[in-house]
């Protein structure tokens, strides 16, 4: 992504990560293989956070299932509520990746009832939450 779509992309992820809950303030999910929260507390300027968010890691790849992870992560580090937790807002160019691999949630342990090498991304990420929330009760 780059010109326009990008300028779009960095702008409406830096207002999002402002006026989001506290627990996922100036923070922004960047997507890749290995997708991970980018902090933006040290940040004194809008111009910082956007050079900044220029620099970030992304690539060629979107870990759809481990950004849901890292979310999830975050929810129950801090015991939030479905209703503390924000929508997720997804700015991309590219499709999600075609192919899972089977990481058994990564820090989470997959469901007894589940059959992990047969689910599709989405039942899996539907399973992870449903299991977060059982845990959080």
């Amino acid at each position: 992504m780059s010109g326009t779509p990008m300028e779009v992309c960095i702008a409406l992820s830096l207002l999002l990560s402002e006026i989001t809950h506290e627990k996922f303030r100036d923070l922004i999910l960047t997507f890749s293989s290995d997708c991970r929260w980018e902090d933006f507390n040290d940040c004194n300027t809008f111009v910082d956070k956007v050079q900044k968010l220029r620099r970030m890691h992304w690539g060629m790849s979107t870990n759809f299932t481990l950004a849901m992870e890292r979310i999830a992560k975050i929810v129950e580090d801090n015991q939030l509520t479905s209703e503390q937790t924000p929508d997720l807002v997804v700015f991309s160019d590219m499709q999600f990746d075609a192919a899972y691999y089977e990481r058994s949630y990564g820090y989470m342990s997959p469901s007894p009832s589940e059959n992990p090498g047969w689910s599709t991304m989405y039942e899996k990420i539907v399973v992870m939450f449903h299991d977060l929330g059982m845990r959080m009760d």
